[in-house]
Protein backbone atom coordinates (compact mmCIF):
# COMPACT_ATOMS: atom_id res chain seq x y z
CA UNK A 1 0.00 0.00 0.00
CA UNK A 2 3.02 2.33 0.96
CA UNK A 3 4.32 2.03 -2.89
CA UNK A 4 1.25 2.88 -4.71
CA UNK A 5 0.66 5.95 -2.06
CA UNK A 6 3.93 7.26 -3.12
CA UNK A 7 4.11 6.58 -6.72
CA UNK A 8 0.57 8.94 -6.47
CA UNK A 9 2.44 11.68 -4.13
CA UNK A 10 5.61 11.31 -6.76
CA UNK A 11 2.90 11.81 -9.75
CA UNK A 12 1.17 15.08 -8.24
CA UNK A 13 4.34 16.43 -7.18
CA UNK A 14 5.07 18.34 -10.39
CA UNK A 15 1.86 19.66 -10.61
CA UNK A 16 1.97 21.02 -6.86
CA UNK A 17 5.72 22.32 -8.15
CA UNK A 18 3.67 24.00 -11.00
CA UNK A 19 1.32 25.68 -8.69
CA UNK A 20 4.10 26.88 -6.46
CA UNK A 21 6.37 28.53 -9.00
CA UNK A 22 3.14 29.96 -10.83
CA UNK A 23 2.23 31.31 -7.36
CA UNK A 24 6.04 32.91 -7.05
CA UNK A 25 5.37 34.39 -9.71
CA UNK A 26 2.31 36.21 -9.52
CA UNK A 27 3.78 37.36 -6.37
CA UNK A 28 7.12 38.72 -8.01
CA UNK A 29 4.73 40.52 -10.52
CA UNK A 30 2.57 42.06 -8.17
CA UNK A 31 5.59 43.28 -5.87
CA UNK A 32 7.25 44.68 -9.17
CA UNK A 33 3.81 46.50 -10.08
CA UNK A 34 3.58 47.98 -6.73
CA UNK A 35 6.99 49.26 -6.96
CA UNK A 36 6.73 50.54 -10.65
CA UNK A 37 3.53 52.25 -9.60
CA UNK A 38 5.40 53.58 -6.43
CA UNK A 39 8.55 54.71 -8.43
CA UNK A 40 6.09 56.32 -11.62
CA UNK A 41 4.36 58.36 -8.66
CA UNK A 42 7.17 59.67 -7.35
CA UNK A 43 8.78 61.02 -10.53
CA UNK A 44 5.36 62.79 -10.84
CA UNK A 45 5.51 64.64 -8.16
CA UNK A 46 9.17 65.15 -8.27
CA UNK A 47 8.45 66.34 -12.03
CA UNK A 48 5.59 69.04 -10.53
CA UNK A 49 7.45 70.03 -7.94
CA UNK A 50 10.58 71.10 -10.48
CA UNK A 51 7.86 72.76 -12.35
CA UNK A 52 6.38 74.56 -9.28
CA UNK A 53 9.81 75.59 -8.85
CA UNK A 54 10.74 77.04 -12.06
CA UNK A 55 7.58 78.92 -12.04
CA UNK A 56 8.82 80.34 -8.54
CA UNK A 57 12.13 80.96 -9.18
CA UNK A 58 10.79 82.76 -12.69
CA UNK A 59 8.29 84.87 -11.08
CA UNK A 60 11.17 85.87 -8.52
CA UNK A 61 13.44 86.78 -11.11
CA UNK A 62 10.94 88.50 -12.95
CA UNK A 63 9.90 90.86 -9.45
CA UNK A 64 13.73 91.53 -9.07
CA UNK A 65 13.84 93.18 -12.92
Amino acid sequence: MMPRDRKKLLLLLPERVTMCERLASRCANAVYDVWRWRWRRAKEQAEQAEGANLVEVTAWVTSIS
